[in-house]
């Protein structure tokens, strides 16, 4: 129940799912990813609003082995 430990619980999922750490340019994205688990505490919806971001369309995919 600790916003803290939600933040970085956040925080760990996009990192996996994006390759690369945050910045200060993600809160927004990360904003939208607390929004979207705190509607119905879903994990899924949480993960659906990280793909909806730009910051998510517009990744960076080097380094990234085929």
């Amino acid at each position: 129940d600790s916003r803290l430990a939600r933040r970085g619980w956040i925080r760990h999922a996009f990192r996996y799912f994006m390759g690369r750490d945050e910045s200060l340019a993600d809160q927004c994205t990360l904003a939208e990813m607390e929004a979207a688990y705190e509607a119905r505490g879903s994990f899924v919806d949480m993960i659906a609003a990280l793909a909806a971001t730009e910051t998510f369309a517009n990744r960076s995919m080097e380094g990234v082995r085929p």
